[in-house]
């Protein structure tokens, strides 16, 4: 995705819809952005917002319209279509395409962290030793392996290198 620096009807139209900005040159939106759905927010640091153009969102039981409303971010990046609603500080994420974030206090990144990949747990031995590294793609059946295999060390090695490999490119 490109991105552009808001025009001077863009930011008039979001002082006016309640919103504050720190620094406008650190404001970064996407070519097809509309302010239509950014209300009472206010931005700080380096932010890149995509389109929100309050498509409804939701599986049904929670639903929205895309935008930012009463939120304060920081240091953020915002794809397509997501939902930031009454969220006291956001900072330092990278927040995809069709999320939903609502009535939520503090939701930040210090320092950097992989949002729990490649973190070693225990399983079916309360004493230890049957340890694997969780990640967000993990199988059943690969966890099977990881678990069953250890009379296979070259292949629970080379498993483990794949998933570190894996787990470096969701850190930030």
């Amino acid at each position: 995705m490109t991105f552009r620096r808001l025009t001077e009807a863009e930011k008039s139209q979001l002082v006016r819809q309640g919103c504050r900005v720190e620094d406008w040159e650190a404001l970064n939106v996407g070519e097809n952005f509309t302010p239509d759905h950014i209300h009472n927010s206010w931005f700080s640091g380096e932010n890149y917002i995509g389109r929100l153009d309050g498509a409804p969102l939701g599986d049904g039981e929670i639903t929205g319209t895309a935008g930012i409303y009463s939120s304060r971010l920081h240091g953020c990046r915002i794809d397509d279509e997501v939902r930031i609603c009454n969220v006291g500080q956001l900072a330092n994420m990278d927040i995809e395409s069709g999320s939903m974030i609502e009535n939520v206090h503090s939701l930040t990144v210090a320092s950097e962290t992989t949002f729990g990949n490649g973190i070693s747990v225990d399983v079916l031995n309360e004493a230890g030793g049957r340890s694997i590294r969780i990640f967000d793609r993990l199988s059943a059946q690969l966890a099977y392996i990881m678990i069953f295999y250890r009379h296979r060390p070259e292949l629970i090695r080379r498993l483990e290198s794949l998933i570190d490999q894996y787990v470096q490119t969701k850190r930030s």
